[in-house]
Parts: C-alpha cells; structure tokens; sequence
C-alpha cells in the first residue's frame, strides 16, 4: 500500500463514519410545556405548505417546525373555530384546511385571511354537493374526492365538475349498499371505498 493511498484513506474514515449516520432519525418532544395546547392529542396533519396540524381537545395548533400557534374558539369572534375539541383535520379544494369540531362539525381554514368559515353548508352547495354527513375529503393530484356516510363518494375533477358514486340497484361496478367508514386514493389516483359492511370497492 503506497503512503498517498494511505493518507487519502485516513482521511475519508472519519468522513464516511459521518456521512454514514445522517440516516438516523432524530425525535423532539413536543408537548404542553413547549406550547402544545394540551398533551391529549386526537389528530395529525401535515398540509401542503409543509406546516404540522395538532388537534387537541383544548385547540387547534400549527407547528412550523420551530413554535406553535394555538386556535381556540372566541364567543366574541365569529371567524374564530367554534370548539376547541379538534376531532380531525383534512386539506380541501383551494388549500384550504377543514377542522372538524365537536359541537360545530367542520369550519373551513383560509390561510389568506386566518380565519374561519363556520358555513360549511354553503361551501359545499356552491361546489354542487350534499351538506349532510360529509366525513372527509381526500386529496388526488389536481382532484379531490368528498366522501359521504349515506350518499357515496363525489369526485370533484380540476374543472370543477362533479362526479357522484352512488349505490345503484343491480349495478354490480356501484358502490356497496352500506354506509361509508372512509376511502383512500391509491398512487395511480383511483380512489378505494370502505363500507361499514367490510366491503373494498374502487369507485
């Protein structure tokens, strides 16, 4: 072995020691202390800007990597989020986060005002859909899909036309006759129904 291939070789070994641990994880604690609006956490989301998502049974929190921000209900502002009990969060059309409350079931969160809009119904009429047991929306690549307890699945398509997927009587391609529980888009952007029943269709 030659005293240059030595050398060169002393000094990558520290170097690929480095370079070989950057794949190890490393974990924060985040709670209460810290500025978590509780430790009793019931939901997680990571939205598009790449901001973390804490619901709470005491507030809503966004995490920016270094410091939160709390979101709790005021009685004196109407675009405040209306109970502090976060059961789930989700993104919508527009980039617009949904918050599903308790008692006041989804406000709809506008990064451009930082506000809330508490009138769901009417969000959901303007866009040609149901305002009744909605219980997610699941976000494709450029589509979205507005999953319902009783009335099936609504595909929303980039130009704004709507889809429904509804059960139908001696259609085997429909949907299950039985409540939804939740539906997932799939890499290739169909999207997987899950009825109560225990059924899988792809809608």
């Amino acid at each position: 072995m030659s005293y240059k291939f030595l050398v060169i070789l002393l000094c990558w070994w520290p170097f690929s020691r480095q370079y070989g641990q950057s794949g190890e994880y490393v974990f924060s604690h985040l709670d209460f202390a810290g500025g978590l609006a509780n430790n009793h956490v019931t939901s997680i989301y990571k939205d598009g800007r790449g901001f973390m998502w804490y619901g709470t049974v005491a507030g809503l929190n966004r995490y920016d990597g270094y410091q939160f921000r709390t979101y709790r209900h005021d009685a004196r502002d109407p675009n405040s989020i209306m109970d502090n009990y976060i059961e789930q969060i989700f993104e919508g059309p527009a980039g617009k986060l949904w918050v599903e409350s308790r008692a006041g079931r989804f406000n709809i969160y506008d990064f451009a005002t930082d506000r809330f809009d508490r009138d769901y119904p009417g969000y959901l009429r303007g866009l040609g859909l149901p305002e009744s047991w909605l219980l997610n929306i699941v976000r494709g690549k450029e589509d979205f899909w507005f999953v319902y307890r009783d009335s099936g699945v609504y595909h929303l398509l980039p130009d704004g036309r709507v889809i429904p997927f509804k059960y139908r009587a001696n259609d085997n391609p429909s949907i299950s006759y039985s409540p939804v529980c939740s539906a997932k888009v799939d890499g290739d952007g169909n999207c997987w129904v899950i009825h109560r029943n225990g059924s899988l269709k792809q809608a």
